[in-house]
């Protein structure tokens, strides 16, 4: 939405023939430049956005104002009780949509809040016959799930996945899904030191995915598998909390219902005002 804002902001500056001002020009060249350099010389990563957040939402302000004076009469925006009442009438419907889907949002959800999160492939490694790989990593919170994924499309039923307490040396075996391309563990999880370990007990080769980052510590909770600091390499693992709970409790959906119908009753009030 922002960055369509923005587009409609450009377009509406050259459909009208209007010169863009010294900060519209700094606000375009720093979206361009930031983002053209993270795309074909550095690499694209959701968080490079916070970097031009300001400059988006303020080109996204200009996109909805041509938008609005473009698009919509002028004898329309002129009538603000017409806003009002509008305002008005879609609280009344939100909160009746809300309460009509009241139900579901308070019907138990699976949620899981990870601890240590590694969703990325960039790279594979290759598994022989009878061979193993390990990886550690510290566990700082209570979790309840592990996830370790392999995502290379390989059917992979021959591999077995064990985890292990490092402090406890107690060991669980993980469940493979159906399509064998990921393996799960639902089961209480002290903080401490944790192994898990992959044994391919087949015939052939197989091919593991891999999150490989070059100069830094990618992710601190997880030990790398290569012992080389210029060359740091995860397996796609995820560690979690995961609980039963609705997406709004009995509470929240009330002070949601009163807000709007607070809202509701407000832009009426203006709209009575305004029609007087």
């Amino acid at each position: 939405m922002l960055m369509g804002f923005n587009l409609l902001a450009v377009y509406f500056k050259l459909r009208l023939k209007q010169r863009l001002n010294s900060a519209e020009r700094f606000i375009l060249l720093t979206i361009l430049g930031i983002g053209a350099f993270h795309m074909f010389f550095w690499e694209g990563e959701a968080r490079y956005v916070y970097l031009i957040l300001p400059f988006l939402l303020f080109g996204a302000g200009t996109g909805i104002q041509q938008t609005i004076k473009q698009t919509i009469p002028q004898r329309v925006v002129q009538h603000q009780r017409i806003w009002q009442l509008g305002f008005g009438v879609l609280c009344i419907l939100l909160m009746l949509g809300g309460t009509w889907q009241s139900r579901g949002l308070l019907q138990p959800q699976s949620q899981l809040t990870p601890q240590i999160m590694q969703n990325k492939t960039y790279g594979t490694i290759q598994l022989a016959q009878n061979k193993t790989v390990t990886q550690g990593f510290t566990l700082q919170q209570t979790a309840n799930q592990v996830i370790w994924q392999n995502k290379t499309g390989q059917p992979s039923n021959q591999l077995q996945v064990t985890l292990e307490n490092v402090g406890t040396k107690q060991k669980w075996h993980l469940s493979q899904n159906k399509a064998a391309t990921a393996w799960q563990l639902h089961q209480k999880m002290h903080p401490g030191q944790y192994r898990l370990r992959i044994l391919n007990r087949g015939g052939k080769t197989i091919k593991l995915t891999l999150l490989k980052s070059h100069h830094y510590h990618a992710i601190p909770q997880m030990q790398s598998l290569q012992s080389d600091p210029w060359q740091q390499q995860y397996l796609v693992l995820t560690v979690g909390w995961q609980q039963m709970q609705p997406v709004l409790s009995r509470i929240g959906l009330v002070v949601l219902d009163l807000v709007l119908l607070g809202g509701s009753l407000v832009s009426f009030k203006w709209y009575l005002r305004s029609t007087c």
